[in-house]
């Protein structure tokens, strides 16, 4: 080979690694690999659990009433689905689930109860785990418990 295109090609990549330590590099998609993205999402879509919010905020509570939100999710995926357990952050947070199995095509839902006996602002934490995915699915609740004259 030529020794000037050895060079070139030796500069070349040096200029990549380093970029590419820095985070800073890019390389731009294929038109095959860019069609090919733009169709995953529709694809993953088909096969997915679709929850209707994955956060609620009740605002401000009266201190001592409970207050409960159910979370909506529909099962996109071509085989049933179980939920295996939820668990709360802390004592004051209950959520229940179905725990016969879950159809395609099927929505159920999550009710998660908060109990506002303590003043002041809340983030709470509700993790869903299903039989057929490793990690579990992050349900959020938050507001705050304003003390009742």
């Amino acid at each position: 080979m030529n020794k000037r295109f050895i060079g070139f090609f030796f500069v070349l990549l040096s200029t990549k690694a380093a970029l590419w330590a820095q985070g800073q590099a890019s390389v731009a998609p294929s038109a095959v690999e860019t069609s090919k993205a733009a169709e995953l999402p529709k694809a993953a879509a088909k096969h997915a659990i679709e929850w209707n919010v994955l956060s609620h905020d009740f605002g401000d509570i009266p201190q001592g009433h409970d207050v409960t939100f159910e979370f909506k999710f529909t099962n996109n995926t071509p085989d049933s689905i179980l939920i295996d357990n939820i668990r709360t952050t802390c004592g004051c947070t209950a959520a229940s689930w179905q725990e016969s199995a879950i159809q395609p095509g099927q929505t159920s839902i999550v009710p998660v109860q908060f109990d506002a006996h303590e003043i002041g602002y809340f983030e709470k934490t509700i993790k869903v785990y299903l039989n057929s995915v490793k990690k579990p699915f992050i349900l959020i609740i938050t507001g705050e418990v304003k003390e009742t004259h």
